[in-house]
């Protein structure tokens, strides 16, 4: 097999590195007080968070307002409420089962792989398959002979295969079959996954199981990417992440997210669905009130707190499992597990 090439080589610092280095490494120790997160989320970010967003739905207010005057007007804007997350648990229900179409090929930014790929010093085996409509190209390298299980590598977002470069020749050195796709677990028959390897995950667990510190690290995250949202430099996250990263490394992580913004749109998505807002806020949904401002504001404008809401009634089902599964499934479905974490971890 021939040896592929990995980016993983040391060149000599740039003047990026010489100059950006010192800079992140100052703003981590800035951010790593809980006062300074909590100053600059609540005195800089939420407000223009909330500027942004009332901007954003005043049309739907001034569409809708007269609504609010009758009790049928009202009544109607609980229905649209009603209506919209109808139809986003039957989109949700049929991407879960693989029978919906979400895009087509034509509306879709594509970047171009092999120039990605180029920028980052890199050429993995790849192939590409069908996710609701978008033709998606996967990592996937076999050693000469399969002698191991396959294994298969989560990437978090923003990021890509590339973050595992290092790792996956050792793995097909050793006779593993390898994949890398993004962090979002899939549905996989029982017993299809025997061990389940978690290492510095810098994904916010729920809100009741992580310090007021680390959730001001969140708020950040979800502040940014909702006022500047693709805008936010890729780079700067990751220096953020990793101020010790090389210049040539950073190139190869920002490669995918370099074309356009529109390269991005899953970030802020991404940030706005994960189940950071506490449960007591989540159970008002069901409030006839709550769902009177959902249908004023529109209620499209609601279907990230949807998602939210939807994650973490998910979450309360797998963490029940977890803590008592069946004993006649336990055998069967329950594999091993193992989580290791750094210091700056929020787990």
């Amino acid at each position: 097999m021939t040896k592929r090439r990995l980016a993983s080589g040391q060149p000599p610092q740039s003047y990026q590195d010489i100059l950006l280095r010192p800079l992140f490494q100052l703003g981590v120790l800035l951010l790593s007080s809980t006062i300074v997160r909590m100053t600059i989320v609540l005195l800089y970010l939420l407000p223009a968070y909330i500027i942004f967003k009332t901007i954003e739905v005043l049309p739907s207010v001034y569409k809708r307002c007269h609504l609010l005057l009758t009790l049928s007007g009202r009544d109607q804007l609980v229905k649209e409420s009603d209506q919209q997350r109808a139809r986003e648990e039957d989109l949700a229900r049929r991407q879960y089962d693989g029978s919906c179409i979400l895009f087509h090929e034509a509306e879709l930014f594509r970047t171009d792989a092999k120039k990605c790929l180029g920028q980052a010093h890199w050429s993995p085996q790849t192939e590409r398959f069908s996710v609701c409509g978008a033709g998606v190209g996967v990592v996937h390298e076999k050693p000469e002979k399969v002698t191991g299980p396959t294994i298969v590598l989560l990437h978090g977002n923003p990021s890509w295969s590339f973050m595992w470069r290092n790792v996956i020749p050792h793995l097909t050195q050793q006779g593993h079959e390898v994949c890398v796709a993004l962090s979002t677990l899939p549905a996989l028959p029982p017993g299809t996954c025997t061990s389940l390897f978690l290492l510095n995950t810098f994904f916010p667990p729920r809100p009741t199981d992580i310090s007021v510190h680390c959730y001001m690290l969140y708020l950040l995250w979800f502040f940014s990417t909702g006022i500047i949202d693709g805008y936010l430099p890729e780079w700067a996250v990751m220096r953020y992440m990793s101020p010790q990263t090389t210049s040539r490394a950073m190139d190869g992580y920002c490669a995918p997210f370099t074309a356009d913004v529109a390269t991005k749109a899953s970030v802020s998505r991404f940030a706005h669905i994960v189940p950071g807002i506490p449960d007591f806020i989540l159970s008002l949904r069901s409030n006839y009130l709550w769902q009177i401002v959902e249908g004023l504001l529109d209620p499209t404008s609601f279907t990230n707190i949807s998602a939210q809401a939807r994650l973490a009634q998910r979450n309360v089902a797998v963490r029940s499992f977890w803590a008592d599964p069946a004993v006649e499934l336990q055998e069967e479905v329950r594999p091993q597990v193992m989580v290791a974490f750094g210091h700056d971890d929020p787990l």
